[in-house]
C-alpha cells in the first residue's frame, strides 16, 4: 500500500523550500558577487603594483639617462684630445655605481673613446678602436631618434650579462653606456621586495633583466614562451594564469616606458586566491548554520500547528467513546479556535441528544413494567410508578406534591 503524505511532512517540507531555497539562491548571488569583485580588485591590485614598480624602474633609469645626455652635450661642445676624454669618462664610471663602462662609438660603431674603471684603466688600449660592429644589441643604431635601452647581451669588457644605454649624438657618434646586470638585480631586487611581490622583468626577447633568482638572469633562461610575454608582444597587458616550474601564477604586466621592458607582477596562485577561499569557508559554515536553522525552525512550526489537530483528534475520539464532557482548550489561532467551538457544541448536542435517548428508553421500559403489573393492587402500582417517575428525573434532590381531588390545594409535600 503506498505510503500517504502527512500534513505534518507536508508542512515541513514546504516551509524548507519557501525558506531555504531563496536563502540559497541569495547566499549564491552574494558569493558570485563577492567571488567576482575579490578576483576583480585582486587583478586590479596587481595591475597598479606592476604599472608602479614600471614607474619607479623608469625613474631609477633615468640617472644614467641623465649622466649619458650631460656627457654627450659636453663631448659635443668641447675640443679635447683623446686621452683626456678617455681620462673623463673613466672618472664618470669610476664615481658611477651603475656604470661598467662607457665608450664613444663612430659611425662604424668602432670604439673613439672608451672610459674603464681603475682595475681595467691600464687595460684602455685594448678597447680603442675595438670594432663592434658584430654586436647584436648595436643593430640599426643610425636609425635612433633619441636614448634606447637594450635587450640583454654579453660585454665585451666584463664578459658579464649586461644591458646598455645608448645616447645618439651629433656627427655621427653615440654614447654606449654599460650597466652590469648585477647592479640592476640588487636595485630592482629591494624595489620589488618593497612592494611583496614576485617580479620579473624581461626584454624584448624574453631574457631576463631581473629575476628574484640571480642564477637564472646570469644564465639568460629565455622566458618568450611565458604567456603574459606572449600578451604582452601582441599588444595585451592586464592580468593573466600562467606557468612557472612547478607553481601556477596570476599576474599583471606592464611596460617600462623608455626600453622594451616588460614588468611581471606575480603571485601564486594559492596564495592570490586565499581571500577567496576563507570566504568559500564561511559561506560554506554560514549555510551550514542557516540550514541547521531552517530545519529547526521548520520542525518546530509543524508540531506548533500539527499540535491543534492533535487536540481536535483527541477530543473527537473522547466524544466517540461516549466522553462528551471533554472541553477543547482555546487555541492560539482564530481558525482553529472557531473549529473547537463547533466541536464543543456538537459534542454537547449529541450529548444532549443521547440523553434524551435514554431518558426515553426509560420511560418505556418503565411503561412496559407498569403495564406489566395492572393486576397489582392499586395502592401498590401508584406506589411504584410515582417511584420509576422520580427515578425517571435523574434528579438527586426535589419534592413531591398531592393535591388534593380539586387539584388545587397542595395537601402535602414530601
Amino acid at each position: 500500500m503506498r505510503n500517504r503524505k502527512t500534513f505534518k511532512g507536508s508542512i515541513f517540507l514546504n516551509f524548507i523550500l519557501a525558506t531555504f531555497l531563496p536563502l540559497a539562491c541569495l547566499a549564491y548571488l552574494s558569493y558570485s558577487y563577492l567571488d567576482f569583485t575579490i578576483a576583480r580588485e585582486n587583478d586590479e591590485n596587481s595591475e597598479l603594483l606592476a604599472n608602479a614598480i614600471a614607474a619607479d624602474i623608469v625613474a631609477q633609469l633615468q640617472d644614467p639617462l641623465i649622466v649619458l645626455r650631460q656627457t654627450g652635450t659636453f663631448l659635443q661642445s668641447s675640443n679635447y684630445t683623446r686621452s683626456w676624454i678617455n681620462a673623463q669618462l673613466g672618472a664618470i664610471v669610476e664615481e658611477s655605481s651603475y656604470l661598467e663602462t662607457l665608450m664613444v662609438l663612430n659611425e662604424t660603431k668602432q670604439v673613439i673613446n672608451v672610459g674603464l674603471d681603475g682595475r681595467l684603466q691600464k687595460n684602455i688600449d685594448n678597447y680603442l678602436d675595438l670594432d663592434l660592429s658584430r654586436l647584436r644589441v648595436l643593430d640599426k643604431i643610425e636609425f635612433l631618434q633619441g636614448p634606447y635601452w637594450t635587450n640583454t647581451f654579453r660585454s665585451p669588457i666584463s664578459m658579464e650579462k649586461s644591458i646598455a644605454l645608448i645616447y645618439p649624438m651629433a656627427q655621427d657618434r653615440f654614447l654606449f653606456g654599460i650597466v652590469n646586470i648585477e647592479y640592476l638585480h640588487s636595485s630592482f631586487s629591494a624595489k620589488a621586495d618593497r612592494y611583496g611581490h614576485f617580479a620579473i622583468i624581461l626584454d624584448d626577447h624574453g631574457n631576463p633583466i631581473f629575476h628574484p633568482d640571480l642564477a637564472i638572469v646570469e644564465e639568460q633562461v629565455n622566458f618568450a614562451g611565458l604567456t603574459p610575454h606572449k600578451n604582452a608582444q601582441l599588444g595585451i597587458f592586464g592580468s593573466t594564469e600562467f606557468q612557472l616550474g612547478e607553481t601556477k601564477y596570476i599576474g599583471s604586466t606592464a611596460k617600462i616606458g623608455g626600453a622594451k621592458w616588460l614588468v611581471i607582477i606575480a603571485e601564486p596562485v594559492d596564495l592570490a586566491q586565499k581571500t577567496q577561499r576563507d570566504m568559500t569557508t564561511i559561506f560554506i559554515y554560514a549555510v551550514l548554520i542557516g540550514t541547521i536553522l531552517v530545519v529547526g525552525l521548520a520542525l518546530r512550526l509543524s508540531r506548533k500547528l500539527v499540535q491543534p489537530l492533535d487536540d481536535f483528534q483527541r477530543s473527537i475520539s473522547a466524544v466517540a467513546k461516549g466522553n462528551y464532557a471533554k472541553d477543547m482548550a482555546r487555541q492560539q489561532f482564530e481558525e482553529f479556535e472557531a473549529f473547537s467551538l463547533v466541536l464543543n457544541d456538537m459534542a454537547d448536542a449529541i450529548a444532549a441528544r443521547n440523553q434524551q435517548l435514554e431518558i426515553n428508553e426509560e420511560r418505556l421500559v418503565a411503561l412496559l413494567e407498569i403495564h406489566n403489573l395492572k393486576a397489582m393492587a392499586e395502592k401498590e402500582l401508584l406506589s411504584f410508578a410515582l417511584e420509576k417517575a422520580v427515578l425517571l428525573t435523574r434528579s438527586e434532590m426535589g419534592y413531591l406534591h398531592l393535591i388534593d381531588d380539586s387539584g388545587a390545594v397542595v395537601q402535602k409535600t414530601l
